[in-house]
C-alpha cells in the first residue's frame, strides 16, 4: 500500500459517518462523538490528498499536535471525534502526536479495534500479577502503537515496541520532555501472549548495545579517511583476541578520540603516525587538560596505551613486515612524559585507602540499618497482606486504604482519589529492602566483585565433606570473572543464611529456580539463561542490573544516615565493601597471598592496593623491618634516629588525643575534616566521655529548637547533621559499655567422638 493508503483511510465522509454510527451508539455520549467526527472530517476535507491520512499530513496536523483541537469550539466534541477517528483507523498519527495528546481512554481504542485481543490482554495482566498503574501505562503504550501502525494487539511484535522506544529516544534528543513508562511491561505482556518474535527475554536486554566490530568501533569517531584510521582498525583487530570487549572499546576510544582525532582536528596536514615534535608536544599539552579546564588524571594511561601501540607495530613488523613495516614510526611518548605515572599510582592508592578508612567505621551501622529496615518493612507487609481491597488501616500513624489485589498498596486517606504520588507500595518496599539486605551482607562476607555477585546461580552453592571427620563444609563457587580465575570460598553460617533466604524467595512450586538471562557488561552479550540468585520478579523474572545494585546501596546508605563531615551523603559501592573485606582480613592476620587467592587477584601487589593500612600496622611493620635490617646488616651501617625525628613521630600520636576520644587518622596525614570531630567518622569516642556527649546532644537539640524559632534554616540543617553524628557515637559507646559489663562464659569444647 502507498503511504497513507489503507481501506479505512479511503472511506468517504458519508461512509465513515455511517460506519461510526454503530460504534458511537455502543458508547456513552454518542451524539457528541458523531458530531465531533463530522466536524473533524469536514475540516480535513478541505486539505489536499486522496485519503484521510494524506489530508491529515498535508493540513499540517503532525507539525502542530494540538491544532486539531481548534476544529470545533466544543472541547468534548473535539476529543470524542478524534477518539472515534483513531478507533476507526481513519488516520494514523505519529508517536510524537500521541504522546502530546494524552487521552484518558486510550485503552478504549484497543477494545474497539479488536475486542478479543483486548480480553486476552486483560487476562495477561491478571496472569502476570502487575499493579493497576503498570497495566494502565501498558494499555497506553499499546494504544499508541495501534494508532500509529494500525495493528491490533494480536498483530504486534517486538519490532513495534522497539520502534516506539526509538521514537521516544528521538523526541528526548530534540529536547522534548517525554514521560517514558509502560514499554517494559508491554514487552512482557506480548511475550506472555506469544506474539513476541524477539530472542531477548526483556526489553532492557533488547535495547542494550550489541558488540561492535573493530571497524565499527573506529567508524563511530568520524575520522577522516586515510592510512591511520585503516591502521587503527587493523591494530584493534590484532588486539581483539587478547582483550575483553569493554577493554577493547576503551582502547578504541583512547586511540581514536583522545589521540588521532585530536591530531586531525589541530594538525590536519598530519597523515601518518610519524608526528613532528611540535605536533606531539602540543597534543600532550592538550591531553593534560579536560574540556572544562580540570586536570585529566588518566593522561598517563592514555600516553602509555599510545606508546604501546607504537611499540607493538614496531615489534610485529619483524614477523609480518608486509603488513606493519609501512606504519613503523618513532613513538611520540618518551620516558620523561610518563615519569609521573608512579606518583599518580601512589596518589590513587592513597585516595583508595582514605576512602576505605572513611567507610570502614560505618560498616556496622550499614549492616544494622539494612537488618532493621528489612524487619520493619516485613512487619508492614505482613500486617497489610490480610486486608481486602478497600479496607482501611493505620500505617505509621496515617490512615490508609488498601488498593489493588495482587500488590499490597496503601493510599493515604488524605490523598486525592486519582493521585498515585502518595501511594505506599509495601510489596515494592519489601522487595527493595530484601535485595539491599542481601547485597550488603553477601558483599561484606565474600568481597566479591559486582559482576561476580550477579553471576552467582543455584549451582554456585556447593559442599565438601571432610573424609576424616565427616563434617560437611558449605562452599561458594565463584565463576571466572575479571581475572578469569574461578575459586571456592568457605561459606560462613551467616553467608549460608543469606543464600538460603535468596533461594527460598525465588524457589518455584516445583523446587526449581527461574531461568533468566543477564547481560554481560564486559563482553556486551546476552548470556545463556541460568537459575541466577540475583533476579527478581516484576512482570516476569529478570536479572538484577548494575544500576539496581547501586540504587539499593544508595538507599541502604540513606537508611543508615551515612554522611561525610561536610554533610553530604556517604556513598557505598560494591568495590568499597571489597576493599573493606581485604582490609579486615589483613588486620586479622590473614597472610596477604591467602587474601589474594580469596579475592581472585593474580598478584599480591593488587591486594596491597586494596587493603588500607592503619597507623598501628605501619608502626608494627616498621619495627619488624628495623629489627630484621639490623640483624642482617652490620651495626656501622645503621643510624639512630635523632631526638627531633623521634619527637615529631611521637607528636603525631600525642596530638590525636582529644577531649572526646582519639583521632584515627593515619600517620603523616592532616585533618581533612576541618576539625569537626563530633561529625568525623574517624573519631574513636572514649566511653568514659559519654556524659560529655550527652551534654553536647542536649545542647544541640536546644540550639536546633532556637534556630527553628528564629527561622535560621541553614543553621538547622548543619546542626541536624552534627546531632545525628553525635547520637550515633552515643549509641556506639552505650553498646560498648553494655558489652563490657562482665565476662561471657563460652564453655569448653568437648572431645570429638568418632562416628
Amino acid at each position: 500500500m502507498t503511504d497513507g493508503d489503507w481501506p479505512a483511510a479511503r472511506l468517504t465522509a458519508s461512509e465513515a459517518l455511517r460506519t461510526a454510527g454503530p460504534i458511537a451508539d455502543a458508547l456513552d455520549k454518542s451524539w457528541r462523538r458523531r458530531s465531533g467526527l463530522a466536524a473533524l472530517l469536514t475540516h480535513l476535507a478541505s486539505a489536499e490528498g486522496g485519503t484521510w491520512q494524506q489530508r491529515w499530513a498535508s493540513a499540517g496536523r503532525e507539525q502542530d499536535p494540538h491544532l486539531w483541537k481548534r476544529v470545533n469550539p466544543r472541547a468534548d466534541e473535539r476529543s470524542y471525534g478524534m477518539h472515534l477517528a483513531l478507533a476507526m483507523d481513519l488516520i494514523r498519527p505519529s508517536y510524537a502526536w500521541c504522546k502530546g495528546n494524552q487521552f484518558k481512554t486510550w485503552s478504549l481504542i484497543l477494545q474497539l479495534r479488536d475486542p478479543a485481543s483486548y480480553e486476552r490482554l486483560l487476562a495477561t495482566y491478571a496472569t502476570l500479577g502487575t499493579s493497576a498503574l503498570d497495566n494502565q501505562a501498558t494499555s497506553v503504550v499499546l494504544a499508541h502503537i495501534a494508532c500509529h501502525t494500525g495493528k491490533s494487539v494480536a498483530q504486534m511484535n517486538g519490532a513495534d515496541v522497539l520502534g516506539y522506544q526509538a521514537a521516544l529516544y528521538e523526541m528526548r534528543a530534540t529536547g522534548t520532555r517525554v514521560k517514558v513508562t509502560g514499554q517494559h511491561h508491554a514487552w512482557d505482556c506480548l511475550r506472555e501472549m506469544g506474539h513476541l518474535d524477539h530472542p531477548s527475554d526483556t526489553l532492557r536486554l533488547a535495547l542494550l548495545r550489541s558488540r561492535l566490530s573493530p571497524a565499527e568501533l573506529v567508524a563511530r569517531h568520524d575520522l577522516r579517511p586515510g592510512p591511520v584510521p585503516d591502521l587503527l582498525v587493523l591494530y584493534l583487530s590484532a588486539r581483539e583476541g587478547a582483550l575483553d570487549y569493554s577493554t577493547l572499546r576503551a582502547l578504541s576510544d583512547v586511540l581514536c578520540r583522545l589521540f588521532w582525532r585530536d591530531i586531525q582536528d589541530h594538525s590536519p596536514e598530519t597523515t601518518t603516525l610519524a608526528l613532528r615534535p611540535e605536533v606531539a608536544s602540543q597534543w600532550k599539552a592538550r591531553l593534560a587538560v579536560k574540556a572544562d579546564g580540570s586536570e585529566r588524571r588518566s593522561r598517563f594511561n592514555v600516553m602509555l596505551q599510545v606508546r604501546a601501540m607504537y611499540l607493538d607495530i614496531a615489534q610485529w613488523a619483524h614477523h609480518e613486515p608486509e603488513v606493519w613495516a609501512p606504519h613503523v614510526a618513532p613513538s611520540p611518548i618518551i620516558e620523561a612524559d610518563v615519569a609521573g605515572y608512579g606518583k599518580q599510582q601512589k596518589e590513587n592508592k592513597a585516595r583508595s585507602h582514605h576512602r576505605t578508612r572513611e567507610r570502614a567505621p560505618e560498616l556496622p551501622r550499614l549492616l544494622r540499618a539494612v537488618d532493621e529496615r528489612l524487619k520493619r518493612v516485613e512487619g508492614w507487609l505482613a500486617a497489610a497482606s490480610s486486608l481486602a481491597s478497600g479496607d482501611v488501616t493505620d500505617h505509621e500513624g496515617v490512615p490508609c486504604r488498601r488498593i489493588g489485589a495482587k500488590h499490597v498498596v496503601l493510599r493515604p486517606m488524605t490523598a486525592p482519589a486519582r493521585s498515585s504520588a502518595a501511594d505506599i507500595n509495601l510489596t515494592a518496599l519489601e522487595d527493595e529492602a530484601f535485595w539491599a539486605w542481601a547485597t550488603v551482607h553477601l558483599l561484606h562476607q565474600t568481597g566479591l566483585r559486582i559482576e561476580e555477585l550477579l553471576e552467582l546461580d543455584q549451582f554456585s552453592i556447593q559442599s565438601w565433606r571432610n573424609p576424616q571427620s565427616g563434617e560437611v563444609v558449605p562452599l561458594l563457587h565463584v565463576y571466572p570473572s575479571k581475572s578469569g580465575s574461578e575459586r571456592l570460598l568457605a561459606a560462613s553460617p551467616e553467608l549460608v543464611h543469606v543464600l538460603a533466604r535468596i533461594i527460598t524467595r525465588l524457589r518455584q512450586p516445583d523446587g526449581t529456580l527461574p531461568l533468566t538471562s543477564r547481560y554481560d557488561n564486559h563482553e556486551h552479550v546476552e548470556q545463556t539463561p541460568a537459575p541466577l540468585l540475583f533476579q527478581r520478579k516484576r512482570a516476569r523474572y529478570a536479572a538484577l542490573s548494575y544500576q539496581y545494585i547501586y540504587s539499593v546501596l544508595d538507599r541502604a546508605g540513606e537508611w543508615a544516615g551515612l554522611r561525610k563531615a561536610n554533610g553530604k551523603p556517604l556513598t557505598i559501592r560494591p568495590h568499597d565493601l571489597r576493599r573493606i573485606f581485604a582490609t579486615d582480613a589483613q588486620n586479622s592476620g590473614v597472610p596477604v597471598h591467602v587474601i589474594a587467592a580469596i579475592l581472585g587477584h593474580e598478584s599480591v601487589e593488587t591486594t596491597s592496593i586494596y587493603a588500607a593500612v592503619y597507623p598501628k600496622d605501619v608502626i608494627n611493620a616498621h619495627r619488624q623491618f628495623i629489627a630484621h635490617r639490623r640483624a642482617v646488616r652490620p651495626g656501622a651501617d645503621q643510624r639512630d634516629i635523632t631526638e627531633d625525628e623521634w619527637d615529631a613521630f611521637q607528636r603525631h600520636f600525642v596530638e590525636r588525643k582529644l577531649s572526646l576520644g582519639t583521632c584515627g587518622r593515619a600517620w603523616g596525614s592532616a585533618c581533612e575534616h576541618e576539625h569537626a570531630c563530633v561529625r568525623c567518622s574517624l573519631l574513636r569516642p572514649d566511653p568514659s566521655e559519654l556524659p560529655r556527649f550527652q551534654e553536647i546532644r542536649d545542647n544541640l537539640r536546644e540550639r536546633i529548637a532556637e534556630a527553628r524559632d528564629r527561622g535560621w534554616l541553614g543553621e538547622v540543617e548543619g546542626l541536624t547533621v552534627t546531632l545525628q553524628a553525635t547520637v550515633e557515637k552515643i549509641e556506639r559507646m552505650e553498646r560498648l559499655d553494655g558489652a563490657g559489663a562482665g565476662p561471657t562464659f563460652l564453655g569448653l569444647p568437648g572431645p570429638r567422638l568418632k562416628p
